[in-house]
């Protein structure tokens, strides 16, 4: 996952999370956790179409 320094007080980034809406956090959570570099390699996957979506039928192997 690449990385970025970036110098911002620490109450204008407390300020900056507070604002953020529910979706906001939840994406945020992901991304300071492990599984939030997973996600973003799959997303590049998906962008890069190296790997395709799979339809809901095969999603829930209905």
């Amino acid at each position: 996952m690449p990385e970025m320094k970036v110098n911002v007080p620490i109450r204008q980034l407390a300020s900056m999370i507070n604002r953020l809406n529910r979706k906001e956090l939840e994406t945020l959570s992901l991304f300071l956790t492990e599984k939030g570099s997973e996600l973003l390699k799959r997303n590049q996957d998906l962008k890069s179409q190296k790997v395709e979506y799979l339809s809901e039928d095969e999603a829930f192997d209905v």
